[in-house]
């Protein structure tokens, strides 16, 4: 019922231990038995310290999880985070090779406030891919394919990586295509909403680092 999270993982984790805790003491009770009648388990003897173990664990952690709760959720945000930041660079190098003026600080700086690195290289991308579009006819669609099976997003993602690829090379050859996509944005995609956004476009990098492995 409560509204903090973390507490409300604790109680369901408590609740986990306290079930565990009485398989422990119905093993235990089992055990007793067995051996007052002379009846031999085997190996299931060893259920009561197996039971035993895992549910002083279970306890152990849910007494303690609303002191550290927060701050682990926090380290794995900092980690999805920095994997995204990574996993961006590839698309976000060779946009910044293309437009170096989309960057607002040099390339190196400190991934300390990875928060604001990035913001800032989600907005670089965009900014990069803008730059682009003059290089895009409307008729193109790309070139790549994901692999066999892929849903409809990673579709859309190895078309909008093949995209920026042909746009890359377009610029890089001086071709501007008469009826190009010189406005608009990557289609269809939600910018209000940053965690989706990043998950989008890291599945778009990886698309592109997969296209460009290939050749």
């Amino acid at each position: 019922m409560t509204d903090k999270t973390s507490l409300r993982q604790a109680l369901q984790l408590l609740s986990v231990a306290a079930v565990v805790l009485f398989l422990y003491r119905l093993a235990r009770t089992v055990n007793v038995l067995t051996a007052a009648c002379g009846i031999d388990i085997g190996g299931w003897k060893v259920a009561a310290s197996v039971f035993s173990a895992l549910g002083i664990v279970a306890l152990s952690l849910s007494l303690t999880m609303p002191s550290w709760g927060a701050r682990a959720a926090g380290l794995l945000d900092w980690v999805h985070g920095y994997r995204s930041y990574r996993a961006l660079y590839p698309l976000w190098r060779d946009l910044y090779e293309s437009s170096p003026d989309i960057v607002l600080e040099p390339p190196g700086a400190s991934v300390c406030d990875l928060d604001y690195r990035l913001h800032r290289r989600v907005v670089e991308i965009r900014d990069g891919w803008r730059d682009l579009r003059p290089c895009i006819g409307r008729t193109e669609n790309g070139f790549g394919t994901a692999n066999p099976g892929a849903s409809e997003e990673s579709r859309q993602a190895f078309a909008e990586a093949a995209r920026i690829r042909q746009a890359l090379r377009a610029k890089n050859a001086g071709t501007v295509p008469e009826d190009n996509r010189d406005a608009g944005d990557f289609e269809d995609r939600d910018t209000d909403n940053f965690s989706a956004e990043v998950a989008w476009l890291t599945k778009v990098a990886s698309a592109y680092r997969r296209l460009s492995n290939a050749g």
